[in-house]
């Protein structure tokens, strides 16, 4: 195994990734659990499902960029442990 050229750039993009998994399914549950436990009126049901949307959308791009980012950086050391 190599050594890690970037440990903060790696560090960086597996948080993202894992954020942009964790979000999404976090922000529904709240939003399930909250509607169990006292049913929420049809327009603020509403909002909080728009605002599960918006969430939805950046978890999505936020798994995307650490991905890309993830591979990236292992296509550069991959290129860099070839140079030595």
């Amino acid at each position: 195994m190599t050594k890690d050229t970037h440990p903060k750039l790696t560090t960086f993009f597996v948080l993202l990734l894992i954020g942009g998994i964790l979000a999404t399914p976090l922000v529904y549950a709240r939003l399930y659990y909250k509607n169990a436990h006292s049913p929420l009126a049809p327009e603020l049901l509403a909002e909080h499902i728009a605002f599960a949307q918006k969430v939805e959308t950046l978890s999505n791009w936020c798994s995307v960029i650490g991905l890309i980012g993830i591979i990236g950086l292992l296509i550069l050391s991959h290129i860099n442990s070839k140079k030595k």
